[in-house]
């Protein structure tokens, strides 16, 4: 539930499969790994799947203090990259497929910044270094690993949002339920749709919900004033 959460999608990381392994379970990092062929194994894996397992470590470390350290800087970086991409999808038409493939470039930007921060604030060590190896998304094919989270984390994503408009609407009313109706059935479609899609097109369905959720949140506020 905690990936589905994460307001960013998994997104494509190369990692020396020795480092992480060694990063993972708290042993010293050797930065000659790079240099040695035997270690210098480099395997793709989901940005959420690297995610999920330095949570784990961190709760086995059970530094207390570094771990409330931790959450306040994931919730500040979560809150600026929340209002980064309702910005880039408010003030744009993004049916437009130039304005979207321009819209999408800027969200994976926007991506691959925050899980590099996100990552690093992982590091209790304080190692100087953010750089990590983001791929192209262009390279994530249908059906592999990434695809196939970023499919999951789309279709949580579409139910975390459809509860968010329920909660803030006056679900009593027949014409909310109505649209509430409509909108599980959406998700439903949606979901034998994320399948065949790029990676690119999954990522433009996130532009596209944040931007109706925001058209959504300006039309309810137009009504009630």
């Amino acid at each position: 539930m905690f990936m589905v959460a994460l307001p960013c999608p998994p997104i494509p990381v190369l990692v020396n499969a020795s480092k992480m392994a060694k990063q993972l379970s708290n042993q010293p990092i050797n930065n000659d790994d790079d240099d040695d062929e035997e270690n210098n194994h480099r395997i793709t894996v989901s940005s959420h799947d690297l995610i999920a397992g330095l949570l784990i470590s961190a709760m086995q470390r059970n530094n207390r203090h570094r771990n409330e350290e931790r959450k306040q800087i994931q919730t500040v970086l979560t809150e600026n990259f929340i209002n980064k991409i309702k910005d880039l999808g408010v003030k744009q038409d993004i049916k437009d497929t130039h304005t979207a493939n321009l819209i999408v470039e800027a969200f994976y930007q926007a991506c691959m910044e925050f899980t590099a921060d996100y990552i690093y604030s992982f590091d209790d060590k304080g190692n100087p270094s953010k750089h990590i190896d983001f791929m192209s998304m262009n390279l994530v094919e249908i059906g592999d690993p990434v695809h196939k989270a970023c499919c999951a984390w789309n279709n949580g994503q579409n139910i975390l949002f459809l509860k968010k408009w329920f909660k803030s609407n006056d679900h009593d009313s027949e014409e909310n339920k109505r649209i509430h109706e409509e909108e599980e059935k959406r998700i439903q479609d949606f979901k034998k749709q994320y399948v065949s899609m790029s990676y690119a097109k999954l990522l433009q369905s996130h532009c596209e919900r944040v931007a109706d959720m925001n058209c959504r949140a300006v039309h309810n506020k137009d009504s009630s004033s």
